[in-house]
C-alpha cells in the first residue's frame, strides 16, 4: 500500500511544485504498528499547448525508499530462510 498526503502545492512559473508525505505498507506489515513514511518531493514543468490548456511536458521526483527497500529485504529473507536462499540490496 502507498498513500501520498500532499503538504503543499506552489506555482512559480513554469514549474509546479510539491512536497507530500509517502505512507507505505509492505505485503503482510500491520496497518497499525509497522507503517513506513518518508518525504516526497516532485516539479512538475508546465506550459500551454496549442488550444491553450496547461499540459506537463516533465516531472521529476525526489524521495529517500531506503526504508522500504530494507524492509522488503527483512521481509524476503525471513521468508527465503526457510528454503536456504537470501535476498541482498545494496543502496547507495
Amino acid at each position: 500500500m502507498m498513500v501520498h498526503d500532499i503538504r503543499y502545492f506552489d506555482y512559480v512559473a513554469p514549474r509546479i511544485y510539491q512536497a507530500a508525505t509517502i505512507r507505505y505498507l509492505v505485503k503482510g506489515d500491520s496497518l497499525d504498528t509497522d507503517e513506513i513514511t518518508i518525504p516526497g518531493f516532485a516539479v512538475f514543468s508546465v506550459r500551454k499547448d496549442d488550444s491553450g490548456r496547461v499540459k506537463c511536458y516533465r516531472a521529476e521526483t525526489f524521495l529517500e525508499p531506503s526504508a522500504v527497500f530494507q524492509r522488503i529485504v527483512e521481509k524476503s529473507n525471513r521468508q527465503q530462510r526457510r528454503f536456504g536462499v537470501g535476498i541482498y540490496i545494496h543502496i547507495g
